[in-house]
């Protein structure tokens, strides 16, 4: 570590990708020991990680999806976040009529980091990825599959609430389940 308490850096699932494709990248924090940096709920406190793409035009990118957080407990507060070393899944769709022969990708990170005090760090963050037949990049592939892995999935849960006589009655419509 430098200066920094994160260290910040742009991977991608694939060594080479398609027009007309999605591609998975992810932003990789690895953080200072003892520090710690929020999810998209941070709790009592904090603020979470944003990412603000500068992509060739017609380029497309998904949210960040979050991996499940950790409990940090500060005195009487709750925050969520993590520590070590954390994935955030962005895709990233590349247009039909792309006919570059490589994919540059940048982005503006900015997020907290905290320990005792807690400091708000920007990094620019780039990647190139070459054009041609998709091929997969074995070196990395097991850490995108864990990566993605720790992404909450919605279910499909139909809920409804009634207050009656200062009682709340809350239904929830849970999916059966297959055995």
């Amino acid at each position: 570590f430098s200066e920094a308490n994160v260290k910040a850096e742009l991977l991608s699932e694939m060594q080479t990708v398609q027009a007309g494709t999605t591609v998975s990248v992810f932003l990789k924090q690895t953080i200072r020991e003892g520090w710690h940096t929020y999810w998209r709920n941070p709790g009592d406190s904090g603020a979470p990680t944003k990412l603000l793409w500068d992509l060739p035009p017609g380029f497309e990118a998904g949210e960040i999806q979050w991996p499940y957080p950790e409990r940090t407990p500060y005195g009487p507060l709750m925050n969520y976040g993590y520590e070590g070393e954390v994935l955030f899944p962005v895709q990233i769709k590349i247009p039909e009529e792309f006919k570059g022969s490589e994919v540059l990708l940048e982005a503006k990170g900015q997020w907290l980091v905290c320990a005792d005090i807690c400091i708000p760090e920007k990094v620019e963050v780039m990647m190139s990825i070459t054009v041609g037949p998709t091929v997969v990049d074995d070196a990395v592939s097991d850490i995108f599959y864990q990566a993605q892995a720790q992404v909450p999935v919605p279910i499909d849960v139909i809920s409804s609430f009634q207050v009656d006589a200062g009682k709340i009655l809350l239904t929830l419509g849970l999916p059966a389940v297959q055995g």
